[in-house]
């Protein structure tokens, strides 16, 4: 009976493994959307009124780095005081 080798069914993760291992680049799948997207940001202005413990409006930026897909929330405390009078 002849006996051969037979690939394995997850040949890419291996691939991927053995470059790695041998000191090659790890693949950056985030890569392309970061170089297409540095340093473009989308700011929207949030008025909140809130009715729970404090009450009132609160003011806040909402900065969404389209680079990460990360979202940033800054309270206005200038707005906010603005408000209280």
């Amino acid at each position: 009976m002849l006996q051969y080798k037979q690939d394995p069914e997850d040949k890419p993760e291996i691939k991927e493994y053995i470059e790695v291992k041998l000191g090659g680049g790890h693949p950056n799948k985030g890569l392309e959307q970061y170089l297409n997207n540095d340093r473009q940001v989308l700011q929207f202005d949030v008025e909140w009124n809130d009715t729970a413990y404090n009450g009132g409006k609160k003011y806040y930026k909402l900065n969404y780095f389209l680079s990460n897909d990360t979202v940033r929330n800054i309270l206005c405390m200038f707005m906010y005081l603005i408000s209280l009078k």
